[in-house]
């Protein structure tokens, strides 16, 4: 049977990190309050004005339209679009990405298929996707995700957290870590994006003493994420 390390209990967390209805409720009130009072009318007084005399214009006699015959134009067909045999693409074409080099797809019945090294050791390393709803901006959802890890994965330590732009031009938080997982070291990435409400969070996760040389490879990946069909 099939165990990865981590995925299980990312999985858990992130799903009870989205916003609630009654937070979103909460913070949909105040904001219309708001733009209620500073868009109340004041009434004021207005002088009707004098209707103006307009002259009726004379009517000019349309000259007749000669009717010609004409083909219907062509229907052209639209060309298919060819997928890149390198790149990961999302079955649902909300976003794609080049695959790590050497890297294979597999699917383990999750919203998205899973992106594991061919020399995964415990399914390790490996690259799973996570999506969600949320009203909140994409660094305090981020904060919301490492509140919850914080309490409930065992010896997380922090490595780094940067804000960072692909060369796409595409706005995302980064959070590298240290954790124990089923008693085993391991080191994980976690990226977080989103579109609009949308949020996408993906995790690189390997053994702290294995697969150091994917992280350069998954890196590069990441940068390539363009978000559509």
């Amino acid at each position: 049977m099939r165990t990865i390390i981590f995925i299980s209990c990312v999985f858990f967390l992130l799903s009870a990190c989205g916003s609630s209805p009654e937070q979103q409720a909460a913070m949909t009130a105040t904001a219309q309050t708001a733009t209620a009072a500073a868009w109340t009318p004041t009434p004021t007084s207005t002088n009707t004005p004098t209707p103006t005399l307009t002259p009726t214009p004379t009517l000019t006699p349309t000259p007749t339209r000669t009717s010609t015959s004409t083909l219907p134009p062509t229907a052209t067909s639209s060309p298919t679009r060819t997928q890149d045999p390198d790149r990961f693409y999302a079955p649902d074409d909300k976003f794609s990405m080049m695959l790590p080099t050497g890297w294979i797809i597999d699917e383990v019945g999750m919203e998205y298929p899973v992106l594991l090294s061919d020399v995964s050791v415990d399914n390790l390393p490996s690259i799973f996707f996570f999506t969600d709803e949320s009203i909140f901006p994409v660094e305090f959802y981020a904060a919301l995700v490492q509140d919850s890890m914080a309490k409930k994965v065992e010896s997380l330590t922090t490595i780094s957290e940067d804000f960072l732009i692909t060369p796409g031009g595409k706005n995302y938080f980064r959070w590298e870590m240290n954790s124990s997982q089923a008693g085993k070291s391991v080191y994980s990435v976690m990226y977080f994006f989103e579109v609009g409400d949308w949020k996408l969070v993906i995790t690189y996760a390997r053994l702290i003493n294995q697969g150091k040389e994917n992280d350069a490879l998954v890196e590069s990946s990441i940068e390539t994420i363009k978000f559509g069909p």
